[in-house]
């Protein structure tokens, strides 16, 4: 996991992050990754607010600003420019983004499952 200005990003508790994932913050847009998220090799989040639960596929790139919102899924690819916001339990994909559709039950439950499977 590569990290620029340290001081500007926080993991929560559970979070599953990637060793090749890109995170960085600063001080007016600090990165924070929610409790039991999960962010996959070659994610890239820039001082971006990643809710719990959610997840970032590979190839994500999150501007500064951006907003995730608890559960939400970020498919592979997906560019989200400053700014941006995705719901709660919304899915997003492409580039530019938009919002596909809602969680299914099972993607809903498999996310819930995290913080008893200690993932």
């Amino acid at each position: 996991m590569t990290y620029t200005e340290k001081d500007h990003v926080r993991i929560k508790a559970g979070a599953a992050v990637d060793p090749s994932a890109k995170i960085s913050g600063t001080a007016d847009s600090p990165a924070i990754i929610g409790e039991y998220a999960v962010v996959e090799a070659g994610a890239e989040i820039k001082g971006a607010s990643i809710g719990a639960y959610a997840t970032v596929k590979g190839g994500v790139s999150a501007g500064e600003g951006v907003y995730v919102g608890d559960f939400a899924i970020l498919e592979e690819n997906t560019r989200l420019p400053d700014g941006a916001k995705v719901p709660s339990r919304a899915v997003a994909e492409g580039d530019p983004f938009s919002i596909v559709r809602g969680l299914t039950k099972e993607e809903l439950d498999a996310a819930k499952a995290r913080a008893s499977e200690g993932l």
